[in-house]
């Protein structure tokens, strides 16, 4: 992590728990979980885009000790 005042996910994970303990409606709840949707939507993206660029990586490292 790049920033020391960032959560790390377990505090994440649990002001989650806390914050649907606090919602009282099905109203409240939807949006909560849209917001929170949509962040894990870019975590997940986020790391996709990670793992592709260590497999291409992988793969031209391969290529060039074919070479070799």
């Amino acid at each position: 992590m790049k920033q020391k005042n960032i959560k790390n996910p377990e505090q994440i994970a649990q002001d989650i728990v806390e914050l649907t303990k606090s919602l009282d409606s099905q109203q409240e709840l939807k949006e909560a979980w849209k917001i929170i949707q949509l962040a894990l939507s870019y975590l997940s993206s986020k790391d996709s885009m990670y793992s592709y660029e260590r497999e291409i990586q992988e793969m031209e490292d391969a290529k060039k000790e074919e070479g070799n």
